[in-house]
């Protein structure tokens, strides 16, 4: 890494004349090779005059510096003279003929081909030569008024130790820069080389006068960079206020780490989020609070791999109370105060994902009531259709067990007839009664006798479910749910369903199965009279749209939601990054007010800096919002969504996209509008993940009264068995979104000729202008 100097040294430029005041050989040299080195680098031919140190003690030096000295030297980048080869070339020292020197070296180096002439010299050859105090001060100013049109560098290395303190006072008055450790600064003692050159003229008033104005000049100069300075620190500050109001308002958890993973700073949402005190976050590293990565080996593995890390990710964290969250953080590095820092953005999706698993239980419980419906439209006898439900149950609903149970006339046990999944003998260790009695207080029982759906969310510590704890636990059961199956209207047996997760039922599920258990028990009454049989059917038909509408309502609630959240993050969030992006412009605007050089290229970069992590804000923000429902599905309609997903779909995959969609717009209402683009982009995921197609056909039109939408693949295609799977809760999706609206889904392949799918959706009060 680049010392300090060596970045200070970076702000000279041709014509500066520098003097190093050094107090040993050492200082001298740890002066010395940067100046060199930073020569080099910029592609100049650098000169070294040794005299203080041997040509050996220097080539070291510059060795130990990581210089190539032999190659340099080969290609006439580095030469290291004596005085004798410099300034006492002519036999003796004359101030003229070194600035002839020095203006032939420089020509000679342009003409080679190098940017620029650098020459160092370390003075005390002076010492040994006897050259005067006045020889020395005309070659100085002399040597200034050179590099006025030159494209020169040259530093003249003064040994505090061998030289007096009056001439080292008038080394200094004639360079306009001077070196004194690692900082590089103009001279303020500085005097032109005219008044330096013309001492006879001291006692003149014009002189004094002269003087009088330059020092005048130079405090004037002094004063108005103080002045800028102040001001720029004041703009700082209060940009770093504003910065300070836009981190804690944040609603999204904010955290800054080192390169070490200690905690620079955090916002507060970061620290509601963890449930602890701001110095208790700033004392602890993420491995404290992160359960996935929880130790400092795991994270340390982890900072080389962030550029090519998935973003955003997800993990866990543990808030102070013990209790868990699912968090997604997005991060970037950004330099703080000289370093690279990592930004992360933590987001609480804890009730997000909660409500995700929700809506995909209820979804699997949905298909889970409409494939038992099915069977109930076909069964041939009760048997069948319990083997059946069991089956669907396990199958596609992800049950870890369910049995029925039937009680023999007279009896008061429930005796299995049909089971499916990880029974592992359960049913015949187990003996339930539907007696109010200690093997009668299980779900079964109560559910037999109370004639409504019974539920356990935690079968571990429920007491009413002692008796078949143990057994229940070693087979991984967690919680289970039991409705009463019934004929003419009384109980005659029970059907149970396990799951292998706590707190898997709630209100919503426990009305679908409400639901699912009334289907059954009337169909089982209509199988004793084919006369019922009309009834049946039509309670079917009655339950279904009762659960097309729940599930109907449900998409309904969910698309409202996308859209409120969409808007709050889009126009809420949106506001203040624009307003941050305003201020970081405006103070970008007042840069050319701040003269000093240095100051004004740190304050841009740090604007940049801010610039950029709010332009990748917003850029997240947008994409956020329209992922969670685009505002040109509602402001513009479904054609320019439609082209707009499939242009990202391009960018993602690289599978090319051919539209075919109505030249002169349609409009349609937005139930018929959400459900089209959300299926669509049910089809380009498939496509995406199973397809491993390189080009996508779509069409979209109308046809007497109905919107036909086709999307077809030249992809590996689809098997029979993959076209009748009934796992598949895509497809399944796609067609009840379809059916909410009276419309229907329909897929077509074959393995290696791609595949098709086809929507066709009723159109009302249609018009022909979008």
């Amino acid at each position: 890494m680049d010392t300090q100097l060596e970045r200070n040294l970076l702000d000279l430029k041709p014509g500066d004349h520098v003097c190093p005041v050094n107090d040993s050989k050492v200082d001298q040299l740890a002066v010395a090779v940067p100046f060199i080195k930073t020569g080099l680098a910029r592609g100049e031919r650098c000169v070294f005059v040794a005299d203080d140190h041997s040509v050996e003690e220097i080539m070291r030096a510059f060795e130990a510096a990581r210089v190539d000295v032999a190659h340099e030297k080969e290609r006439g980048a580095l030469r290291i003279l004596t005085k004798a080869e410099t300034f006492l070339l002519p036999g003796e020292f004359h101030p003229e003929a070194m600035i002839d020197f020095l203006r032939k070296a420089e020509a000679a180096a342009l003409a080679d081909g190098f940017t620029g002439f650098r020459f160092l010299a370390e003075m005390t050859w002076a010492l040994d030569a006897k050259v005067g105090e006045d020889q020395l001060v005309e070659y100085e100013a002399r040597l200034t008024d050179f590099l006025a049109k030159s494209r020169s560098i040259i530093s003249c290395n003064y040994n505090r130790s061998r030289f007096g303190p009056r001439l080292l006072l008038d080394m200094l008055r004639t360079h306009r820069k001077v070196i004194l450790g690692e900082l590089v600064s103009p001279n303020p003692y500085y005097d032109p080389p005219e008044f330096v050159l013309h001492q006879n003229q001291m006692a003149s008033d014009e002189f004094e006068r002269k003087r009088v104005d330059w020092w005048i000049a130079r405090l004037t100069t002094a004063m108005k960079a103080e002045m800028d300075r102040n001001r720029a620190e004041a703009e700082l500050r209060e940009e770093t206020a504003r910065r300070r109001i836009v981190f804690n308002s944040a609603t999204v958890g904010m955290v800054i780490f080192s390169h070490d993973w200690q905690v620079v700073d955090a916002n507060q949402s970061f620290n509601q989020m963890l449930g602890r005190t701001a110095d208790e976050v700033l004392q602890s590293h993420p491995w404290d609070w992160d359960v996935v990565y929880s130790t400092r080996e795991k994270y340390t593995a982890v900072w080389p791999q962030l550029p090519a890390m998935p973003a955003p990710f997800e993990t866990k964290f543990r808030r102070k109370d013990g209790s868990i969250l699912d968090v997604e953080i997005s991060r970037n590095l950004i330099d703080w105060g000289g370093q690279t820092h990592l930004l992360c953005v933590c987001r609480d999706i804890t009730e997000s994902k909660l409500a995700m698993a929700k809506i995909l239980r209820l979804s699997r419980l949905y298909a889970f009531s409409n494939g038992v419906n099915e069977v109930i439209a076909r069964f041939d006898d009760t048997q069948e259709l319990y083997e059946k439900a069991c089956r669907i149950a396990v199958e596609q609903c992800g049950f870890v067990m369910a049995w029925v149970g039937l009680v023999e006339p007279g009896g008061n046990l429930l005796k299995p007839v049909a089971h499916s999944g990880k029974e592992d003998s359960f049913l015949t260790s187990i003996q339930v009664s539907v007696q109010p009695q200690p093997l009668g207080f299980g779900t079964a029982g109560r559910a037999y006798r109370e004639d409504r759906v019974v539920y356990s969310n935690d079968i571990e510590t429920d007491p009413n479910l002692q008796p078949w704890r143990e057994e229940v636990l070693k087979r991984g059961y967690r919680s289970c749910a039991a409705f009463p199956l019934k004929a003419d209207g009384k109980p005659m047996g029970v059907f149970l369903m396990y799951a292998d997760q706590p707190g898997f039922f709630d209100v919503d599920e426990l009305r679908l199965l409400t639901t699912l258990a009334e289907n059954i028990s009337f169909a089982i009454d209509s199988r004793q009279s084919e006369r019922q049989r009309a009834l049946a059917e039509h309670a079917l038909r009655e339950s279904q749209q009762q659960l097309r509408a729940l599930a109907s309502r449900l998409e309904s609630l969910r698309e409202d939601e996308r859209t409120r959240i969409s808007r709050e993050v889009h126009d809420d969030l949106g506001q203040k990054l624009t307003g941050l992006k305003m201020d970081l412009q405006w103070l970008e605007s007042r840069l050319k007010q701040i003269r000093d050089k240095r100051l004004r290229t740190g304050f841009e970069d740090r604007i940049v800096s801010a610039s950029k992590i709010a332009d990748e804000t917003m850029a997240a923000v947008q994409r956020i919002a329209a992922e969670l429902r685009p505002a040109m599905l509602d402001s513009l309609g479904l054609i320019p969504v439609l082209r707009s997903e499939a242009s990202q779909f391009e960018s993602r995959t690289g599978v090319r996209v051919k539209l075919n969609l109505p030249a002169d717009g349609l409009k349609v209402n937005r139930a018929i509008s959400t459900a089209a683009y959300r299926i669509f982009q049910e089809i380009l995921t498939n496509v995406a993940r199973h397809a491993q197609a390189t080009e996508v056909q779509v069409t979209l039109q109308l046809l007497e009264g109905r919107l036909h939408l086709v999307v077809a693949d030249n992809g590996k295609g689809l098997s029979p068995d993959e076209l009748r799977n009934p796992k598949s809760l895509g497809l399944l999706g796609m067609k009840e979104r379809a059916a909410m609206l009276k419309g229907d889904v329909q897929v077509e392949g074959a393995p290696g000729r791609g595949t098709t799918v086809r929507l066709e959706i009723p159109i009302e009060n249609r018009t022909s202008a979008e």
